[in-house]
């Protein structure tokens, strides 16, 4: 997601150069998923989606964040930032969704009316104020 977006670190990850209380992060909150038909082939569906970076450098706290677009793509994995993100989605147990439990579950279980062009994929409420790329913990088990 640097990659693409010539983000600082700081604007995706917790930051602890920063003298604050509470270290921010991009949160589930920034991300918004969508189901959208692809341009090329109207038959097909495709994953994009919407980030909200709040933290970039010299944007923080004055008006309106900038938002980046991502779109799934074959091309080139290294630069396909939705299945990175999908990954941790699916670990944090995300979606509101109880039906999508695995990857393949995004595309059996969205269907995009015929009178839309996209659909919406919801992340729970009590999840949005959840860092995306945090610290491994221990489960209990000690994994």
């Amino acid at each position: 997601m640097m990659t693409a977006t010539s983000a600082h670190p700081g604007t995706l990850v917790c930051n602890t150069g920063y003298c604050r209380k509470e270290k921010d992060a991009l949160r589930w909150g920034d991300i918004e998923l969508f189901m959208v038909m692809d341009p090329e082939r109207p038959t097909c569906k495709v994953l994009l989606m919407h980030v909200k970076h709040r933290l970039n450098k010299g944007k923080r706290n004055n008006g309106r964040a900038p938002r980046y677009i991502y779109i799934e793509r074959n091309d080139n994995l290294g630069l396909y930032v939705i299945q990175d993100i999908l990954e941790y989605v699916l670990e944090d147990q995300v979606f509101a969704s109880e039906f999508i439990q695995e990857p393949r579950d995004i595309w059996c279980y969205t269907d995009i009316p015929a009178h839309r062009k996209s659909v919406p994929i919801h992340i729970k409420a009590e999840k949005h104020h959840i860092p995306i790329f945090r610290r491994a913990a221990r489960n209990g088990k000690g994994k």
